[in-house]
């Protein structure tokens, strides 16, 4: 057990004191996303793929102060039952609050998606439509995959650095369970 934490420390070290920038490898810091699939596959033009992003920037930052709000009324919420609260309406009061956020946080983000939506050409959200009918499938294609009826394209994000397992061809380390002492 001493060993498998060594190691991971010293993984661990090694990965944090390389420049993200430099060499092969992978970083803690995630690349902004290019959209470059997106774009091929709806025929988005550079005008229209610049104002969806815009668009998204715009939307982060008005929904920046709720998104803040929520996180604070969530941690208060979370610290009054840990504390074993017995007020209920202390209790109400903060999930009704809560609830109220995720409104006006879903009612936002539904007026920026017709935005966006407003961006497209008819061809362009007849492709959208095929997307979302392929993203209902998710937990569908994941378990297939499981049981090998399908087999998943390699994705070059997940490879951590060359082949075999523990970042060597394995997209991530398996899952261990927790040994039960008797």
């Amino acid at each position: 057990m001493k060993l498998h934490l060594l190691v991971a420390t010293a993984f661990v070290g090694v990965a944090l004191a390389q420049d993200p920038g430099a060499g092969p490898g992978f970083s803690m810091r995630r690349a902004a996303p290019t959209f470059d699939s997106l774009k091929t596959y709806l025929s988005l033009s550079d005008s229209q793929l610049s104002s969806l992003r815009n668009l998204r920037q715009q939307q982060m930052e008005a929904n920046r102060t709720t998104f803040q709000e929520m996180r604070t009324k969530a941690r208060a919420l979370h610290q009054q039952l840990q504390a074993g609260t017995t007020d209920a309406n202390a209790v109400g009061s903060a999930v009704l609050e809560l609830h109220a956020l995720k409104k006006k946080m879903r009612d936002s983000n539904a007026s920026y998606r017709t935005q966006a939506l407003a961006l497209l050409t008819d061809d362009q959200k007849a492709k959208l439509k095929t997307l979302e009918d392929a993203a209902a499938l998710h937990d569908e294609v994941r378990q297939a995959a499981a049981l090998n009826l399908l087999a998943m394209p390699e994705r070059p994000e997940m490879m951590m650095m060359g082949d075999g397992p523990f970042g060597m061809g394995m997209p991530h380390a398996p899952a261990r369970r927790p040994m039960r002492r008797r």
